[in-house]
């Protein structure tokens, strides 16, 4: 099954105090890192960045909001709207999740084609990772009727629609950094690897 692989940058970063797609993690942004690792597990032409409003250099493959403001939701219904038919889904993660892993993702978007469900989120311990997940191109008219009524939930979609469950392997890796102090514990830690 193809999948579009969307990477949300667009985010108001309003804990960090910064877009974190500029942070510099090892000599390259967050956003940088994560293009290039997408990018060698899928192909260049299969990555997207859902960019808000903002632009990041990485035309054509930025995704701008077509209602900017609800989260991502937006980005996910921005990259659903324009999903060429080759495409069977989109699956979705964040740019500040560093140390996720393609590999990872590949094989979850593996059980989401077995699996037959529109999304299939991955489950991280006791929580749902919304932004590490992959969903149907069929969920545009539900995600549209959620925006209409004001509801910019990833996970009540999933719960409205029914999911399938693909386990972590490794839950350090899916961390995000969303302040100051995360993200100098992340720089500290993987400075030792």
């Amino acid at each position: 099954m193809k999948t579009k692989i969307v990477i949300c940058a667009g985010g108001q970063s309003r804990r960090m105090g910064r877009d974190k797609a500029g942070l510099d993690l090892c000599g390259e942004s967050l956003l940088e890192r994560a293009v290039r690792r997408y990018r060698t597990e899928f192909g260049e032409n299969h990555v997207f960045i859902a960019s808000g409003d903002r632009s990041y250099g990485f035309a054509p493959a930025e995704i701008r909001d077509i209602a900017p403001g609800c989260g991502p939701i937006s980005a996910l219904h921005a990259a659903l709207t324009g999903l060429e038919e080759q495409y069977a889904g989109v699956f979705l993660t964040a740019v500040d999740m560093p140390l996720a892993e393609p590999a990872f993702a590949a094989r979850l978007i593996q059980f989401a084609e077995e699996a037959g469900r529109k999304i299939t989120l991955c489950k991280n311990g006791e929580s749902y990772e919304t932004l590490f997940s992959w969903y149907g191109a069929e969920l545009l008219p539900e995600i549209e009727r959620c925006m209409q009524q004001g509801q910019y939930s990833l996970f009540r979609l999933a719960k409205k629609t029914g999911f399938a469950e693909f386990a972590a392997e490794q839950t350090e890796t899916l961390l995000n950094t969303n302040t100051p102090e995360e993200f100098g514990e992340l720089k500290r830690s993987y400075s030792k690897k």
